[in-house]
């Protein structure tokens, strides 16, 4: 297999520790692709941790991934061509501390139900009435 050097990310130089994401199969059809972009469109992600909770939570819904990992997650920023964090760790590691997310050890993360619900009922974000 060749890969393309555009399918790899690699954290910035002021990271302590170095991050290296791949693309990887997803299994999804490309309907399930457009699926999954219209649903990022719709939720309006702002912050990086509404970004990876609503990919994590349409991943887990509609591409039956119970669980991902940082390649999982920084494939689906690619597929709704959305860039991803620059550490996708760190952002999993404030989403733990949130209890969105739980760490299920071996690399692989689960939206957990406040992560899952934040997502259903909270995005998009109602706009800001004008004072």
């Amino acid at each position: 297999m060749v890969e393309q050097k555009n399918d790899v990310r690699k954290a910035g130089k002021s990271s302590k520790g170095k991050e290296v994401y791949s693309v990887v199969d997803l299994g999804l059809s490309e309907e399930q692709r457009q699926q999954l972009r219209d649903f990022y469109t719709s939720k309006q992600p702002q912050t990086q941790n509404e970004k990876i909770a609503v990919l994590m939570d349409w991943l887990k819904r509609e591409g039956n991934k119970l669980t991902a990992t940082w390649n999982d997650i920084f494939t689906a920023f690619r597929t709704v061509a959305v860039k991803s964090p620059a550490k996708i760790s760190s952002v999993l590691g404030n989403m733990v501390g949130l209890s969105w997310v739980k760490n299920v050890g071996g690399g692989q993360y689960d939206l957990i139900h406040v992560g899952e619900d934040y997502v259903k009922f909270d995005l998009p974000k109602a706009p800001k009435k004008a004072k």
